[in-house]
């Protein structure tokens, strides 16, 4: 599940699995909804929060077509399968980012071997 609340319950549960009673924690890019959501139904887990580069007011929130299509079962792992970085970087670069120019072809290769060789995309996704 990609949805916003089930990440927010991973955050909950790393937490357990490590022991941590607390933590500093970063907010960044559209990581902003889920960890604002965990902050304030975890206030005494939290000790600092540091904001960047994020969005906070998701009422009208669309995702993009490359987050789109990690929220569909088997959509999900058809779409990976299929990802390479040529793909990634025109789909991405199209649809996925304001400013097109800084997600270089570089950029998407990364993308694409963290997608395709870390843990079966766990690091990534």
């Amino acid at each position: 599940d990609y949805s916003w609340s089930s990440q927010k319950r991973s955050m909950l549960e790393l937490m357990d699995v490590l022991e941590l009673d607390e933590m500093h924690l970063v907010i960044h890019d559209i990581g902003g909804p889920i960890a604002s959501m965990f902050a304030a139904e975890n206030k005494e887990r939290v000790k600092s929060i540091t904001i960047l580069n994020t969005l906070l007011k998701v009422n009208n929130f669309q995702k993009p077509f490359p987050m789109w299509t990690f929220t569909i079962p088997y959509l999900n792992n058809l779409f990976i399968a299929m990802a390479t970085p040529l793909t990634m970087h025109l789909g991405i670069k199209q649809k996925g980012v304001h400013d097109s120019s800084v997600f270089t072809y570089d950029v998407a290769t990364a993308w694409h071997y963290m997608l395709k060789n870390n843990n079966g995309q766990e690091s990534f996704l």
